[in-house]
Parts: C-alpha cells; structure tokens; sequence
C-alpha cells in the first residue's frame, strides 16, 4: 500500500504534468525554425529557374505539401499563366524572410500562398504577424501583386479546431491590407454534417486525394476571377 507521501507527490505531479506539457508545446511551436534557409531556397529555385522559360508577370503559385500537388495540366488561372515554386519547407514566415528571391525576383502580378502543416504549428499571432511581414515586404520592393492566402485544410486526422482559429485570424489581418485576401476552401471539402468529408481524403485522412485539386482550383480561380472582374469594373 502506498504511503501517504507518495500518494501526495504522485497527486502533485499529476496536477503539473499538463502545466509542463502545455508549456513545452507552446515552446515547440514559439521556437521551432523554420526548416529552409533563404540560402537553400535560393539554390532550389535557381536549379529550376535554369531549365524553364519564365513567364512575364504570373501567378506565382507558393507553399509547401499542398502548393506540390498542383496539376501539371493547370498552366492559366484567372487569365494568367502559372509559375508553381513549391519548396518543400516553406512557410508563411518563410515567404516574407525570402521575400525578394522568392517572389520579387519573379515580378509576379497575383501570388498564391497555401498554408500547410508547418503554419498550422504556429500561434495565431504569430502567423498574423507573418502575413503582415509579406504585406510589408510587398511595399519595401513595390512589387505590384495581390497576395491570395489559401487557408490551411480542414481534415479528419487534424485538430480542425485550431484550424479554424488560424484561419480566423489570417482572414481578420487580410481584411485589414489592401492588396491582401484570404481564400477558405474548406466549405467545398465537407459533408452535409459540416465536417471534413473523409471521401475526399486518402485513408489516412490527412491527404486530399488528387483530383480534388481540380476541384479547388476551380473554385480559386472563380474567386481571382470574380475580384479581377470588379478590379476592372466588370
């Protein structure tokens, strides 16, 4: 039988020990570096750039996972044609500290960021601050572009709670910067329920399937569209 100082410390310790967890995740995700360095970007990006004809003025198509998985058959969106720079790593905080190789180099007029796994780790603080760093760096190279932030995706395997907080809060700060918008695709995604429809998914249920993507950037493009149109007063 334990004594009744054992049982006291295992009670104290059972008290902090989801203190302790919480605070070591909220370290990991305050402090965790990104995993691409401008220096490594810049090498990635000049490999491709050697063997492809760059277009004048693109859609620049950026993030990680999710931006990797673009159709090859998708070469136009919104009436321009489409530079894919998908670097494996990349991230919102990525994106504005990379800022003139990896967007101003191309002179891009639209810019399509997907958020993915590694943004969803950040606070949301902390991704704010990083669309507002891009906003920023924007208008530091008067690089004449919209910025398109795509949402992170909801799906059955992930905390979509804390999505839809990240989410949330991306769509407030674009709200706030002129050249800046954010695009939910997650309504096309889910079942009658509201919830992530798992059919949509590999099994895992954490990868959209591939033909899905047909099916979003359709959707995309008729929101670029639709704004381009009201842009020229359509």
């Amino acid at each position: 039988m334990l004594q009744p100082r054992t049982l006291i410390t295992l009670a104290i310790i059972g008290l902090l020990l989801p203190v302790v967890l919480v605070a070591l995740r909220q370290y990991l995700v305050r402090y965790q570096s990104d995993p691409m360095d401008c220096t490594k970007i810049t090498q990635y990006l000049e490999a491709q750039d050697n063997v492809a004809r760059l277009p004048k003025a693109p859609l620049l198509v950026l993030g990680d996972h999710t931006a990797s998985q673009w159709p090859a058959d998708i070469t136009t969106l919104a009436e321009r044609p489409v530079l894919r720079r998908a670097v494996e790593g990349t991230t919102a905080a990525t994106v504005a500290s990379c800022f003139a190789r990896l967007v101003a180099y191309y002179q891009p007029r639209t810019v399509l960021l997907f958020l993915d796994h590694r943004d969803q780790r950040r606070l949301e603080t902390e991704l704010t601050d990083e669309i507002q760093a891009i906003n920023d760096q924007m208008q530091h190279f008067d690089v004449d572009m919209h910025l398109w932030v795509v949402g992170l995706i909801a799906t059955p395997a992930r905390d979509n709670n804390r999505i839809e907080r990240l989410n949330r809060a991306v769509a407030q700060i674009a709200i706030q910067l002129p050249d800046v918008d954010f695009i939910d695709i997650n309504p096309t995604l889910r079942s009658p329920d509201g919830s992530p429809d798992h059919n949509r998914f590999w099994p895992n249920g954490d990868t959209l399937r591939q033909e899905q993507f047909h099916i979003l950037i359709e959707q995309i493009g008729l929101r670029l569209g639709g704004e381009t149109a009201a842009s020229n007063g359509l």
